[in-house]
């Protein structure tokens, strides 16, 4: 066993598209490091660099070194001790160096070198046990700190600048080491450690996902609906409706077809569909209104209705953003796929000729995500009305923002059925300005009465940046769309 080995064992775990993710994090994170103590002329200067690198490292421990625990499983499974060796130890390696190198920079830069480390190695445990938890406690992670604002007595626990410090930092850093050597021997151990269940640790789900990157895997890889819908409990599937299916409902078949996100569903199979969004929109709510005021009895009812207007708005215009997303690559997936399914479309009884078969195709793609993009903007406009009052601008920024969703998931299904997609990376992209525009054009609403403007110059930026993903949507769509008309033929995967 070499060093060279102990060092190049993690990334031959990871494709090479994680490879560069890993070096932008890299860079970013020592980046933000050095600016800060190049530009922030104070005593405290290092808190703000241990915390850039500290995010960093938190990053790369929850998505690129845990996937040597998965080589780490199999050479276990094949019996193989040496492998199962190397990648044990590697990972101690990247361990003590990602906690002994920046910790030794930034003492050599007058941090304290105690303190660093402790930090560091509380990011690194961090990010690591987020993998190793079970699938259903990685959502609840992102409530912990609102409840913990809500608490009565506010835990209030010592600074990095106080002396109190250490004394809970040393225990919280034992206690999360000990919770991942824990779960560590858990998977190792396990008798079927590639059973995906609730109760499976979240780094089980990097084996399903292939491409180049994430939005690849989810277009074209492994992790598809299908296997999402197996994952599920029994008690979490939703049942499909299908009444009324058949060759003279053939729009209302084909949504059967298309799964989940588009098939008619039963009423008790939409609540349980609705439940993964409902129950922590709800929840955000309900916290959100606990941290103005801790007297239930006398003010509940009061700081509920204040928060939930803006809950609302954010819930309409993100629920917009993730319904366009998960519309488009839904249909990637079955586009891309060369399997038997697509072509078992084309001989759904009562299909007809092509043309028919385009027009049935497109209602029952493009109807189920509009009609919902179209009930969100019905509430933000009556959010609008009956408490929330934002005046002119900004309900035409909102409504800005769900016509971007409209138009992301015209363009995007038009391109795809068309036999006309966009690379994963310029599609990632593009979905990455929407949802950036998406997310201005929400926050500028919700803090318009806190001084929050961008005065002539952002909106004029805001406006160039509108106007370019608008242009690029129609572009994409009329592609799409020609790409459509001369297809023989609506259900022929895409190469």
């Amino acid at each position: 066993m070499s060093i060279v080995t102990l060092m190049l064992t993690p990334w031959r775990a990871r494709n090479r598209g994680w490879h560069w993710l890993a070096i932008v994090i890299a860079v970013l994170a020592f980046g933000g490091a050095i600016a800060a103590k190049l530009l922030l002329h104070k005593a405290d200067w290092w808190i703000a660099s241990i915390f850039s690198l500290g995010v960093g490292e938190a990053m790369l421990w929850a998505f690129v070194f845990p996937c040597t625990l998965l080589l780490a499983v199999d050479a276990r499974q094949l019996r193989l001790p040496g492998m199962l060796r190397c990648a044990v130890v590697s990972l101690l390696v990247y361990a003590l160096l990602s906690v002994l190198l920046p910790a030794s920079l930034l003492g050599l830069a007058g941090a304290p070198f105690d303190i660093a480390i402790l930090l560091l190695v509380l990011c690194c445990l961090g990010g690591l046990l987020f993998q190793l938890l079970p699938r259903f406690v990685a959502p609840m992670i992102g409530f912990m700190p609102m409840v913990l604002q809500t608490l009565p007595g506010r835990l209030s626990l010592p600074g990095p600048t106080t002396a109190g410090f250490t004394a809970w930092a040393v225990p919280a850093a034992l206690l999360l080491l000990l919770a991942v050597i824990v779960r560590g021997y858990q998977l190792l151990h396990d008798g079927q450690p590639y059973h995906r269940s609730w109760g499976k640790p979240l780094l089980l789900q990097f084996r399903h996902l292939a491409g180049r990157n994430v939005w690849g895997g989810f277009a074209g890889g492994k992790m598809d609906a299908t296997r999402q819908l197996h994952d599920l409990p029994d008690w979490l599937r939703a049942g499909a409706d299908v009444r009324d299916t058949g060759p003279h409902r053939m729009v209302r078949s084909l949504r059967v077809a298309m799964g989940p996100l588009f098939m008619p569903l039963t009423v008790g199979g939409r609540l349980k569909q609705w439940s993964f969004v409902l129950v922590p929109s709800l929840l955000f709510v309900l916290l959100m209104a606990l941290q103005k005021d801790h007297d239930l009895r006398a003010h509940t009812l009061s700081l509920w209705g204040r928060s939930s207007v803006f809950a609302l708005i954010w819930f309409g215009a993100f629920g917009s953003a993730m319904l366009a997303a998960m519309a488009v690559t839904t249909v990637q997936q079955r586009w891309k796929k060369i399997n038997a399914e697509l072509p078992l479309l084309a001989l759904l009884p009562g299909m007809r000729n092509a043309a028919q078969a385009k027009q049935n195709l497109l209602w029952a793609t493009l109807g189920p995500p509009i009609f919902i993009q179209l009930m969100l903007i019905a509430m933000l406009l009556i959010v609008d009305v009956t408490g929330a009052h934002l005046g002119v601008p900004g309900m035409l920024l909102l409504l800005l923002a769900q016509l971007g969703g409209i138009g992301f998931v015209l363009a995007g299904i038009l391109a795809t059925i068309g036999g006309r997609p966009l690379s994963n990376w310029a599609l990632g992209l593009l979905a990455m300005l929407g949802y950036a525009l998406i997310c201005i054009s929400i926050f500028l609403p919700a803090t318009s009465g806190r001084g929050m403007q961008l005065g002539m110059t952002g909106n004029v930026v805001l406006a160039i940046a509108w106007a370019s993903l608008i242009v690029a949507l129609l572009w994409l769509g009329r592609r799409g769309w020609r790409g459509l008309q001369q297809r023989p033929h609506p259900f022929m995967p895409n190469a």
